[in-house]
């Protein structure tokens, strides 16, 4: 599944949207204030709380574990300027991150770091 938007506000809005409801009553079946989900929406700011996020997921009928729960978690860390928490705590993303940095800044990585990342990925594959 690939995700087109590019904030997590985006995504609530586009998600309520193709539900077919409004704001309002998106807001009243859910028991969600709609000044807060309207600035989400509009990203004036992002939740800051995991708790909110699942219950904004949760009347999005986003499945939890799915991949669109992922990617929607993941928007909202991103829109933070966060790691998400499930990476954070990993010893083998940490390790990562140099190499993955040094790319999008255009260095190509050394056959090194290619050997220490696809062992890295290795491992993930077996978990």
């Amino acid at each position: 599944m690939k995700i087109k938007e590019k904030t997590i506000g985006e995504f609530i809005r586009k998600r309520r949207i193709k539900k077919g409801l409004t704001l309002r009553k998106f807001c009243f079946q859910n028991d969600l204030d709609p000044a807060y989900i309207s600035r989400l929406e509009r990203n004036i700011f992002i939740p800051s709380k995991e708790g909110n996020l699942e219950k904004i997921a949760e009347a999005l009928e986003i499945e939890k574990e799915s991949e669109e729960w992922f990617a929607f978690l993941d928007l909202a860390c991103i829109n933070k300027g966060k790691f998400p928490t499930d990476l954070k705590n990993d010893p083998g993303f940490i390790k990562s991150l140099p190499i993955s940095f040094r790319t999008v800044r255009g260095k190509k990585p050394n056959k090194k770091d290619l050997k220490s990342l696809l062992a890295v990925l290795e491992k993930e594959r077996w978990k």
